[in-house]
């Protein structure tokens, strides 16, 4: 009789942890995550370095001479898990490239010019076959961009016969827009810490001003006028944005995180 009550007891005291740390959130009671992503995709005809191109007269030869470069972006990552099979994720990311600034050959640029964009973004991930956060999942996420270009100076000509070149700069300028994204992706843990992943993201900016024709080229070109600098802030941004949303459309995921 003792011997039974012993046994019972022993395998109560086996059992009851086990049962205890299956409601608990999270791998082994880890709840929190944080996570780099290394984002990447083949760009083709598009900067991705203001030293893609020599200088020459007009952007339209240059654009069509780039071939095959690499967009790429770096993310800061936080997950929280919630329960079994849901996670809230908050995040920023970043992003530096170049853009073509016009396809007008009326000036000449040394460099293509150079922008980088800020993207922060907050969203919930949903665990499909393990629970959070092991396993493939899929996420819904959103937030806003922030896009800034670098002032940009080129040379231009006058029409009049026989002018000399004339060197102007256009200031930087910068925008704020919203944006959405999905992802699917999976992860698997080694040795109960390191958290290693990979996965497909797609975001799209949410700004009507020259993005769906970025994703042929640019931002309407015609109201780019070589000898008005200030007006044309407004057209290089426009060009960059739609730049940086063709940057952002599709990528591609590799990230390293660690359990805590």
């Amino acid at each position: 009789m003792n011997k039974l009550i012993f046994t019972s007891i022993l395998l109560v005291a086996l059992i009851t942890p086990s049962l205890h740390a299956q409601k608990v959130p999270g791998y082994l009671g880890k709840r929190f995550t944080l996570e780099y992503n290394f984002m990447a995709f083949p760009s083709f005809t598009n900067p991705n370095s203001d030293r893609d191109v020599p200088n020459q007269r007009g952007a339209y030869a240059n654009y069509k001479q780039k071939g095959l470069s690499l967009n790429k972006q770096h993310h800061l990552v936080g997950l929280w898990v919630v329960n079994k099979k849901l996670a809230l994720t908050s995040s920023y990311g970043f992003a530096q490239t170049s853009y073509v600034p016009t396809l007008s050959r009326e000036i000449f640029f040394d460099n293509y010019p150079s922008m980088r964009g800020h993207i922060y973004q907050g969203g919930f991930r949903v665990f499909i076959d393990h629970f959070a956060p092991l396993g493939k999942y899929w996420e819904i996420k959103g937030g806003l961009v922030s896009i800034h270009t670098d002032d940009f100076t080129y040379q231009y000509k006058e029409y009049e016969l026989n002018s000399k070149l004339q060197e102007v700069t256009a200031n930087g300028s910068s925008r704020v827009i919203l944006n959405a994204a999905f992802s699917f992706g999976s992860n698997r843990v080694v040795n109960d810490v390191l958290l290693l992943s990979y996965g497909i993201d797609i975001n799209v900016l949410m700004d009507g001003r020259g993005y769906h024709v970025g994703l042929v080229q640019g931002a309407p070109d015609e109201y780019f006028s070589a000898g008005d600098p200030g007006s044309n802030r407004e057209t290089l941004l426009d060009m960059a944005t739609a730049r940086f949303g063709l940057h952002c459309l599709l990528n591609l995921k590799v990230g390293i995180g660690i359990l805590l």
